[in-house]
């Protein structure tokens, strides 16, 4: 089996060490992960195996962040909030929001590499504005997760109230 630094998807067939009890996962995890020779697939038995790399992602305060406005009455809200919006379709911010009262933001987000995750958010409006600039990445193997997989009567989630005229 080749070597390689990130995570990669694996099915039973590439686990033989795992044993040749097979169990089929089930909920959310089960689109994402399949089945595994195991006794089960959790966090005591075994390691779960993404096909990309997790990061978490803390963006702070850019030079032009104006801290007497309110993050959504900030210059060029709803370009970066169409932006983030965007991020979210495409499946590479898995969540974020705001934290310690707003000052920076924790996104968890699906990408190969580091790079790939400055390159993303660079696009951002707001990082080219100095609004916002990437603080602290790092990566996250994600074993526990139980949010439900989106489908036709599971929509992705939006950030709440992110365009104002929408």
């Amino acid at each position: 089996m080749p070597t390689t630094s990130l995570p990669q998807r694996r099915t039973a067939d590439d686990v033989p060490e795992l044993g040749t009890a097979t169990t089929t996962l089930l909920g959310p995890a089960a689109a994402r992960y399949g089945t595994y020779k195991s006794a089960g697939l959790n966090v005591s038995r075994g390691h779960y195996y993404p096909a990309m790399a997790n990061f978490a992602v803390r963006l702070v305060h850019g030079p032009a962040w104006d801290p007497s406005r309110p993050i959504r009455a900030q210059d060029g809200w709803d370009e970066h909030a169409a932006f983030m919006d965007g991020l979210v379709d495409d499946g590479f911010v898995i969540l974020g929001g705001p934290v310690d009262g707003g000052e920076q933001t924790l996104h968890v987000v699906e990408a190969a590499d580091e790079n790939a995750v400055r390159t993303r958010f660079a696009r951002d409006p707001w990082a080219s504005a100095g609004l916002l600039q990437v603080g602290v990445i790092e990566h996250w193997a994600l074993w526990l997760d139980s949010r439900p997989q989106p489908g036709p009567d599971r929509p992705q989630r939006r950030v709440q109230g992110a365009r104002r005229n929408a």
